[in-house]
This record gives structure tokens, sequence and C-alpha cells, in this order.
């Protein structure tokens, strides 16, 4: 052998010395279970350098399971050789070791197939020790849940090796004996604890269970070290070896002198129920659950004559006898008492007798449960309640009688202390018969004290009182009552108590003062019929006038004065027709137009007479159809719905107006009778007011409802607008909290043209204004309208007769019938008014055509103006150019020419 392998051969035996000595260190590190892990890591890692062919050089860095751990002075490698392995409940090691200043070979890496070797057994002695200390912890704990399961239950371990008849037991047998600590059992000495004929009883068990392998479970009394009686549960069986032979008896044994405790007391409970049960009128019953028997005493047999038997019946026995229309929910209630946590239980229901009669039964029952919470048993009785529920039942039908009385009736002591409420009272008054007993009536008259005080002497007088009085009901709602009291003597003829009869009179009070309202709102009517006649008949000369005289001014100044005149007089002429038309339910010509040009309207009105601490605004860029309407009727809609905001905000606000266009669905439709889906244009008027609660939501649209204080309203603004809304097929919602303002959506059906114009008409071209030379009879009262009316017909080609009443028109259509094309006619004239003057005119002439003006909103005039036979109506005051085209219209029609658009 040459020098250099013997080096070789010296080397690698060091080598392999390291190894063995790193491997060694590492084992002893290792071996510990017990130390902490961390210093177990510790102690690997600075094991593993010194195995190394460089130690100075090497370094190592071990993770297991978390815990990190590093050679000493580490510093990070240049070259590391590293094993990673996993254990199976999750724990994964991961070891590292390197060089640093260290040259590779050839192979890439300074490192040796013996350090290779190493670092892969350090880490698969690392998996099996923390394996090792998994399997150990594991045991512990499953030592540890045995032990406190042993305590809870009070059960020890025993053994008896056959052979050598070694008695062994656990500590928890031996606590259970009270015996010290220390003392060796004997099979002998464990049957000392036990009384003689208890002794016999184990060791005939074990005898048995030595020869012939037979288990046992016995109950026997025993005797403590210390002398305390106990009683125990012994349970035992064989253990064989491989030839079959019974080589140890093993087994377990527990205290049960609480359990036998407890069911001696349970069968001295049972004696004296049982005992009482025969001794009681009712049907007492004992269910076991476990094995569902049920016992009855003998009063089950007394009340219902079903005959139990000698046997225990099962719970079906006594369920097929509860009246089926009952059965279902008496099980339901029983079975979610036992279910849940109850410890009692109790129904009435109806129980059938063994005859078929029915009887009603209170039926009751103490759940008794285990420790653990299960309901084991019940013991409860029955009761026939029958002759109470048939007591009840009159006393419920006598009441039933006085509740259905339409009066509201009571019975209270002489200082006003409530005995009996009947439900008509309930209603009356606001408070359920619960609440009003034993309470005073007094506080109901508070709001009429002395008249309360005033009826109750003269009750106490006379011995009865018959008035009205005005009380509040437990909401605060006033009430008017029209009241029969009558005073109850008792048997010596004294004062004991007071009948009280009493009738809710509120409603028909109510309607008295609406129906006075009404009268007085009819004479206003009939007074500004008779007011809008002469302003009519004032106003219309003055736009005929202003009519012709714009036609022949050129000066722009005086143009624009003319405009301004006209608009006035147009503007006085529409307030005449509101005034109509809220007086005496005129209902003027309906057109399309647009919601925003009447909306602007109300605007300026609304800007110039509210307080100025109200900002008005209004928005219509979202209109984009129109709506087939009144002008005047939408005119009153909104502005009143503008005057209801502005009473809302007194101390100033915001109104904001918007005009736009909505497509509404079937769901936004549903709950508005006679709304159908579709387009509509939706007028909003939201202000910034005191808001409303709901329930005066409710009755906002009621006539005569209002919330004003007396003498600032008449309850009649909300309710022409929801008239208006309703006949033009719309509808309203109301939206409003208080302190916060109101909302009013008002939803109109959109016009199928989906165009519409304003409410003044568009002008006409002249050339289908003029006239022909026909002659007109123009017949009015009122000389300017007759001089105007001429001057206007005359310019437009028309000749003109002129008539001053009725009897002076029937006169000249008589002289010149010939030659009268067509007759304009007041209605409202003296000596003879239009009506009666239009069937004189058509008993000359059947064929006559008329044009009938009035200012007076008369039903029962225009009516029998168009029974007469009337061809065309303007209603005054009309301008030249609707008196132009009414008359264009009719001769048109006559001539059997299309009529003029307009």
């Amino acid at each position: 052998m040459s020098e250099p392998d013997h080096e070789a051969i010296i080397h690698a035996l060091g080598e392999r010395v390291k190894e063995l000595r790193g491997m060694h260190t590492v084992a002893l590190a290792l071996r510990d279970t017990a130390a902490p892990l961390d210093q177990v890591a510790q102690a690997v890692a600075d094991a593993l350098p010194p195995a190394m062919q460089w130690p100075e050089r090497c370094v190592a860095e071990l993770i297991a399971d978390e815990q990190v751990a590093r050679s000493r002075d580490f510093a990070e490698p240049e070259v590391t050789l590293e094993a990673e392995v996993a254990t199976r409940h999750g724990a994964r090691v991961h070891l590292r070791v390197g060089y640093r200043g260290v040259t590779t070979t050839g192979r890439g890496d300074p490192f040796l197939d013996e350090e290779r070797d190493l670092v892969r057994w350090v880490g698969e002695a690392l998996l099996e020790h923390l394996e090792r200390r998994h399997a150990e912890a594991l045991l512990r704990d499953q030592q540890a849940l045995v032990h406190i399961a042993s305590r809870m239950g009070r059960l020890g371990a025993w053994s008896v090796d056959v052979a050598s008849l070694r008695y062994r037991w656990s500590g928890a047998t031996r606590e259970l004996h009270e015996v010290d600590p220390g003392a060796e059992p004997t099979l002998e000495g464990l049957f000392s604890f036990y009384p003689p004929e208890d002794r016999a009883l184990l060791e005939a068990c074990i005898e048995r269970c030595r020869d012939h392998g037979e288990p046992f479970d016995a109950t026997l009394r025993f005797v403590t070290a210390r002398g305390r009686a106990r009683w125990v549960r012994v349970i035992g069986e064989a253990v064989r070896d491989l030839h079959g032979t019974v080589v140890t008896i093993q087994g377990a044994i527990q205290d049960v002198t609480e359990q036998r405790e407890t069911e001696r007391s349970l069968r001295e409970s049972d004696e004296r129920f049982r005992i009482l049960a025969r001794a009681t009128n009712d049907a007492a019953w004992d269910w076991d659950l476990d094995h569902n028997t049920l016992w009855w005493n003998d009063g089950y047999q007394a009340l219902f004559g079903w005959d139990v038997g000698p046997g225990l019946p099962d719970l079906a026995s006594w369920t097929a006898h509860i009246h089926p229309e009952d059965r279902e929910q008496v099980l339901a209630s029983l079975h979610a008492a036992i279910d849940g946590d109850a410890t009692t239980w109790s129904s009435e229901y109806r129980f059938l007798r063994s005859d078929g009669s029915i009887a009603y039964v209170f039926d009751r029952g103490q759940v008794i449960r285990d420790r653990a919470g299960r309901a084991r048993r019940m013991i409860g009785g029955m009761s026939d309640i029958t002759e109470r529920r048939r007591a009840e039942l009159k006393l419920r039908e006598q009441a039933a009688l006085l509740d259905q009385a339409r009066d509201a009736i009571s019975v209270r002591t002489l200082d006003g202390t409530i005995s009996y409420w009947n439900r008509r009272a309930e209603r009356l008054y606001g408070w359920p018969s619960a609440q009003a007993m034993g309470r005073s009536i007094v506080s109901l008259f508070g709001d009429d004290p002395m008249g309360y005080q005033h009826a109750l002497a003269e009750l106490l007088r006379a011995g009865e009182w018959t008035g009205e009085l005005d009380a509040a009901g437990a909401n605060g709602r006033p009430v008017t009552i029209q009241a029969h009291w009558t005073l109850v003597r008792d048997g010596a003829g004294e004062p004991r108590s007071i009948l009280a009869i009493e009738t809710d009179v509120t409603a028909q009070r109510r309607l008295e003062r609406q129906l006075m309202r009404t009268q007085r709102l009819e004479s206003l009517g009939t007074m500004a019929g008779g007011v809008a006649h002469d302003l009519n008949n004032v106003l219309s000369p003055i736009l005929m006038a202003t009519s012709m005289l714009r036609e022949a001014e050129l000066d722009p100044e005086h143009e624009q004065d003319l405009a301004t005149i006209e608009r006035c007089a147009l503007r006085g002429a529409e307030m005449v027709r509101q005034l109509l038309t809220f007086s005496r339910g005129a209902e003027g010509e309906r057109a399309p137009l647009r919601l925003s040009q009447i909306a602007e309207d109300v605007r300026r009105i609304v800007q110039d007479t509210f307080p100025k601490n109200i900002r008005v605004t209004l928005d219509a860029v979202r209109e984009s159809s129109s709506v087939v309407a009144d002008a005047t009727q939408m005119h009153q809609l909104i502005l009143n719905l503008c005057l209801n905001a502005r009473d809302a905000m007194p101390n100033g606000g915001s109104l904001a107006l918007v005009i736009e266009s909505q497509e509404l669905d079937e769901l936004q439709t549903a709950g508005h009778p006679g709304a159908h889906p579709g387009p509509y244009v939706c007028v909003r008027v939201e202000d910034t007011g005191v808001g409303m609660p709901g329930e005066m939501l409710e009755r906002i649209f009621e006539p005569f409802f209002t919330t004003k204080d007396p003498g600032r309203g008449t309850g009649l603004g909300l309710a022409t607008v929801h008239a208006i809304v309703r006949g033009h097929r719309g509808f309203v919602q109301v939206f409003s909290e208080p302190r916060v303002g109101t909302r009013f959506l008002v939803y109109l059906p959109a016009s199928p043209s989906g165009t519409g114009t304003g409410h003044v008409r568009p002008q006409q071209a002249r050339s289908d204004l003029y006239g022909r030379g026909e002659l007109v009879l123009v017949v009015d009262d009122e000389e300017p309208i007759r001089d105007i009316a001429r001057r206007i017909l005359e310019r437009f080609g028309y000749g003109v007769l002129l008539a001053a009443n009725g009897v002076d028109a029937v006169a000249r259509f008589a002289a010149r019938r010939d030659e009268i094309a067509v007759v304009l006619a007041d209605l409202a004239m003296p000596i003879m008014d239009g009506p009666a003057m239009i069937v004189a005119l058509r008993s000359i002439e059947p064929a006559v055509r008329v044009v009938a003006s009035s200012g007076l909103a008369d039903g029962d005039l225009m009516g029998r103006a168009r029974a007469a036979g009337i061809d065309a109506t303007v209603p005054k005051p009309y301008t030249a150019e609707s008196l132009l085209l009414a008359l264009a219209r009719v001769l048109a029609e006559r001539r059997g020419e299309p009529a003029p658009n307009g």
C-alpha cells in the first residue's frame, strides 16, 4: 500500500469518526422527548459543524415545527446542503448545512458523501423525534381525558389474575373503597367490603366468569374502609389466552348510591302520589315516556266513563278520546313542552266521554327530567270544567248582546270609577275594556267639566238625566255624546251606581254644521253668480274694444298698453270663471294644453302675492306631452296646491313646482281605482313647511276638513283639487312628514297626440273670420255690449240688428225673419230670458241659427237653452276673436262648408 493510499484511508477513517461522533451527539439530544423543542433543536444545530470535514468553516440552521435554531457564530453560507421532511401530523423539518470560504470540487460542491449521509440521517432522526413527541403528547391528553371521565362518572377499573388470584385496581377504585394510598389489595380483602349476602353474590359471579367465561353486571351493597354504606355497580368479563383459557377477569366498579336513593325517593313519591290520586276528584295520570305507559286513577272512569283495564295503556288511549278538532293543537303543545325545556304543561280542550257526550277539560302536567335535561316522565291531572265553561259561555253571550248594542253602555260608581264597559264604549272612547276597568270616567269630560258636574247633580236630584256633553277619547279625539244616565239604587234605596247609555253624535253634529256652511256657500254662490254676470257684462265691452283698438293702433307704446289692458281683462274674466266653477260647479271646455304654461302663470301670481320669505321655483324641462283638460280648472288645481303650501310655511321656506312627463306601469297605478298604465303628466308641488302626521293625511281630501284656525279656511281647497283630478281621470299621491314638509303628486293622463297648447287659443287667419254680409240679430240687455258687438261685426263684414231684451228680439225677428242669418243671444235677461226667447224664435222659424252667450254658470239656464235648440255657445266675457269664430262656424255649417279651426 502506498503512502498516499494510507493517508487517504486515515483521512476517511477520521471523517467517519467525526460523522459517528456527530450522530452520537445528535442521538443523545433527540433521546429526551420531554426536553423543550427549542433546546433540542439548538443541540442538534451545534452538533453538526464538528462532524463536518471543515468544522471551523461550517454553519448549520434547523427549522423544526416552527422552532428555528442556528449554530454558534452563524453567518449566511456560500454553499449549502439541505434536507426537508414532513411528519404525518403536519410538522415540517428543514435542515441546512453550509460552508463559508471553501472552494468547490469538480462536482460543483465541497460536500463528501459521508456529509450528505449525515445530513439525511439527522433529518430522518428529527422526523422520528417529532413523531414520538406528538404521540406522547396525544397519549398524555387521552390519559387526562380518561382520568376526568373516570372522576366525573365515579368509575374505577379492576382486574384479577386467575392463576395467582392477584387483584389490581385503579386509583379511582381505591378512592371508592376509601383505602389509603400504597395499600396492596387482595381478592379476599376485596370481598370483605360487602355484607355476607352481597359477598356471596359477587363470589358466585366471579366463579362463573372464571369457570365458564360468563360476564356479569350486579348492583350490590358496599361498606367503605371508613364505615360508610354505599351502593355500587360491579361489571366483569373474562380475558382468554390463545388456547381459549380464561387467564384474567377484568371489569369496572361505579358508585350508584345517589341513583339508588333517587329511585327509592321516587318510589315513595309514587306511593304518596297514588294515595293522593285516589283522594282527588280529578283524573290523575302518570306517563312514563321511556316505556310509553300511562297510569290513570279511578277519577278517569268516574269523570269520563272509560275503563282503564288491568294493564297500563299507552298515550294513544288518551289521544283517541280528544275531540278531533282539538287533537292536533293539544298534541303540538304537549310535544313542544317535552322537546323544549319546559317544566310544566297545560291546555284546555274538548274530551269525549264514553257515552258520546263532550266534556270541557283543563289538563296540566309536571315534566320530570334527568340530569341531562331529557324528559323521562310527566305527572298531572284532568279537571272537568264543563259546568264552568257553560256559565262562562252564558256570561259571554249576555256580554255579547250588550256588545252588539249601537250605544256605549257603562256602569260606574258615583265617583266615576268604571266597573263595566261594553264594546261600543271601547270604540267610542278608545279605551279597551281591560284598561277602562277601574279608571275614572271624569277624565273624559275634561273639556266640559261644568257640563259634567251639572249633569251629575241633576242625576242625583231627579234619578236620571238626558243631554249632550263634549268629551275626549283616549287618543284626544273630541266627541259629542248624547247621554242618558240612570241612577241605580241598592235594596235600601240608596244610590249605588250609574248606568250610562251614550250615543256618539259627533258626525251628526258635524254634518249639521257642514249643512249650514254649505247653505251659506250656496247663498254666496248665488250672489257670486249675480256679481259674475255684471262683471262679465263689464269685461266684455273692454275685451271687444281693445281688440278693435289694437286693429287700428300703429303706435307701439299704445299697442303695448292695449295688450296690457286686454291681459288684465282676460285675467279678470278667468277669475270670474274660477269663482263660478267653485260656487256653482261650472265645467269649461276641455282641450289639449301644456300644464307648464299654466304653471308659469300661477308662478307669476304666486311670486307677486306670496310673502317674500317663500322662494318659488318652476321646473318643466321634462314635460314632453300635453293633457286634455279644462284650463280654468287646471289653473285652480295648481293655485290651490300652492296656497296650501303657503299656509304650511308661516315662517317662510321653499315651494317647488315641477311638471314632468312619466310612463307609469301596472305596479304604480295598481292602488288607484280607474288608473291605467301608460303616459301621464305629473304635477309636483313640494314645500318645506310644517308637514302633517299620518292620521291627518287620511282626511285632507274630505270636504270641510281643515287644519287651519277657525275662520281661516273652509276645508274645500284640497277637496276641490281631488274632485278636479278625478274628473280628469287622474289620481293624487301625498307624502308628508312633520317638521320636514309635504309633497303632492298629481298624475293626469297624457294627451294621445302627445302635444298641446297653452290655455290661450292660437290666432286665426283674418280671412276665416270675415262675414259675407249676413245679418246678425244681437240680443243683450247691456247697451255697451250691444254697441261694441255691432261695431266689431260691421267691421268684419256683417250686418247687425240690435235688440235690448227677449220681447224686442222676437218682434224684430218676426219682422225680418228671412234676412236674419244668425241670432247672438244673451241667456240671462229681464222680461224674457234667453231660453224662452229661443223657443219663441223657433216657433216662428224652426231653422233659425242661435249662438248663446252667458256669463252665468247656471246649469238649469244652460240646460233649458240647449233643450230649446242652440247651435253654439260663446262664454262671457268674450273677445272679438272668440265671437267671430263662433259665428263663422255656425254660418259655415249653414252653407255646408268646412268650419274654421280654432
